[in-house]
């Protein structure tokens, strides 16, 4: 079992800002994306990323955007319709097809298959419907995919269960990255940092904290500190 001291504790560097990690993020996507590559995004919301991903991969490459709260998605469709690369998906990712109970917030961006805890988000869910739940493997059927350079994952506390919907896919290391958050909404989905841990290494995965010098997955007295990890796959000889 890998060492939860050296992937977890964080006692040397005090934790970036909310602002550095996002920043950091769009560096990234910029710096990694070429065009023609295959993306997914996984909580699209209503299209920031999705855009700037399009943009980077041009009309050659391709965007799968996933965005499970009707309401949502249309402002999500509307702000893309005329990027022609974006295939929008009216679903939310998880371990397994079917329906999810989808919690909705005063804010689209804190709306998750998981319950918040009303003392992060400071209120309590206004209201709970149920929304279609695919994987990605079975979208990978779907659509005829082979590989995917990139996948982001953005929802709220679900990110494990959507990157278990995935499992195939990544075993067979048919992603080149994966990018996804990592913070409270894990902590309030049940998830510990050795369950990612343990998951991303079964699947030959190694990963890393997208800010340099940050613990993989940082915990400061309780709390998960907000984060944004990298996986790519391990190479084999």
């Amino acid at each position: 079992m890998l060492k939860l001291i050296n992937l977890f504790s964080n006692r040397i560097s005090s934790p970036p800002s909310f602002d550095q990690v996002c920043q950091a993020e769009h560096e990234f996507i910029a710096s990694y994306l070429r065009p023609g590559m295959t993306v997914f995004d996984i909580g699209a919301n209503t299209g920031k990323y999705t855009i700037e991903m399009a943009q980077a991969v041009g009309e050659s490459g391709k965007v799968y955007a996933l965005e499970p709260f009707p309401e949502t998605f249309d402002k999500l469709k509307q702000a893309t319709e005329n990027l022609s690369q974006i295939v929008h998906i009216n679903a939310a990712a998880s371990e397994s097809r079917g329906v999810a109970r989808f919690y909705v917030y005063e804010s689209s961006s804190w709306n998750s298959c998981v319950k918040r805890d009303p003392a992060e988000v400071g209120c309590e869910p206004q209201r709970v419907v149920e929304v279609p739940a695919v994987t990605v493997d079975d979208l990978c059927d779907q659509y005829g995919i082979a590989h995917i350079d990139l996948m982001k994952v953005d929802t709220e506390g679900h990110e494990l269960a959507s990157l278990r919907g995935a499992v195939s896919s990544l075993k067979q290391h048919k992603v080149s990255c994966l990018l996804f958050e990592f913070g409270n909404t894990t902590r309030d989905a049940g998830v510990q940092p050795q369950d990612l841990a343990n998951f991303l290494t079964d699947c030959g995965y190694k990963f890393r904290n997208l800010i340099k010098n940050q613990k993989p997955f940082p915990v400061h007295n309780g709390n998960y500190s907000f984060s944004m990890i990298v996986a790519e796959p391990e190479r084999r000889s």
